[in-house]
């Protein structure tokens, strides 16, 4: 009996022993498993830390087929990214890189898989998308696509510029309309290179529209290229008075640059006479220190300052004063300081 009951505790203590010896193997499986799925994330985020940036290099410098191999490899890894090449997402990116590498197909369903489960309202994605659909001879889906991008961001320049494009050759007051508004768009963002690319563009489709001209003049003006900008302006004058094609807020703009240009230029005299064509117009613009009068105002007083015809001058900031005093004595000082070019 005793030996007996010694067997039987010598067997329950080798099962306990063998209990706690499973217990520790599953407790070190366990430690091992968390151990390398840690390894494994640590590894993975070292990997996107190093493969981001050149994505991001690759892409500005125009080499897709880098593009499209780092990101492959991103995601062949299992590894999933929201980052961004400035506001641009790095699946709009990869799609941009397919496309200009041949591969429209694939990018179209990249994209609508972006837009379903990513973000609906990337407009960058909905260009990305007109444009793929261009590229495969698409033009009702590529429409359709660049009208989305403008519905969620109106202010985006690129998706008026396609579709100024695909009407070329089918409707010129569409096509002349999406010019417009992106050579605006592209001068309020003060992207003077594209306006000017652009300007020439739509001038192939109608050469006398003026609004175009209006702003390539702008454009030249803001990068200091006075004679072209003299040129565009003066052009807006010639077509004014020939076909009478000017939209009036349009004609006494640029006047007034032209005037501005020839006061720059030292030519006071022919400044001024640009400038009267406004006065002779006054009652048309609005009093306020945002309107084309009040700047010709202080311009002329300017210009006869310089004529050494002080009573004129003093009539013309007058004039200024009345609708702003403080800002038109500050614009008066600016213009008295300008050196001749």
């Amino acid at each position: 009996m005793i030996l007996l009951l010694e067997n039987w505790n010598t067997s329950n203590k080798l099962q306990v022993i063998s209990l706690k010896m499973k217990s520790l193997y599953c407790l070190i499986a366990l430690f091992v498993g968390l151990l390398s799925l840690s390894s494994c994330n640590g590894s993975n985020e070292d990997l996107k830390s190093k493969l981001l940036p050149q994505i991001s290099e690759a892409y500005k410098n125009g080499k897709w087929e880098q593009v499209i191999q780092l990101t492959d490899s991103l995601r062949n890894n299992g590894i999933s990214y929201t980052d961004y090449i400035g506001d641009k997402g790095f699946d709009v990116a990869y799609c941009e890189a397919l496309i200009a590498s041949g591969q429209a197909d694939k990018a179209v369903a990249e994209i609508i898989h972006h837009i379903s489960t990513v973000n609906p309202q990337d407009f960058y994605a909905y260009h990305t998308l007109g444009v793929a659909y261009s590229e495969l001879n698409d033009t009702v889906k590529a429409i359709d696509s660049y009208n989305n991008s403008i519905r969620v961001n109106p202010g985006y320049a690129r998706p008026y510029i396609h579709l100024a494009h695909i009407y070329a050759k089918k409707d010129a007051e569409k096509c002349m309309d999406n010019y417009s508004k992106a050579i605006q768009l592209f001068g309020n963002h003060e992207m003077y290179d594209e306006v000017l690319k652009f300007g020439f563009e739509s001038w192939e489709v109608d050469s006398t529209n003026t609004i175009i001209l209006k702003y390539m003049g702008d454009a030249c003006f803001a990068k200091e290229d006075l004679q072209n900008a003299k040129n565009l302006y003066g052009r807006v004058l010639t077509d004014a008075g020939n076909k009478g094609s000017a939209v009036p807020q349009v004609l006494f703009e640029s006047d007034y640059q032209l005037a501005l240009i020839n006061y720059i230029e030292g030519n006071y005299k022919e400044s001024y006479s640009l400038l009267e064509i406004i006065y002779a117009n006054e009652n048309g613009f609005p009093k306020n220190s945002n309107s084309v009068l009040f700047g010709a105002y202080i311009l002329g007083a300017a210009a006869t300052h310089k004529m050494d015809e002080p009573i004129v001058s003093q009539k013309l900031m007058d004039l200024a004063n009345d609708i702003d005093n403080e800002a038109a004595k500050g614009h008066y000082e600016y213009f008295l300081s300008i050196r001749n070019k």
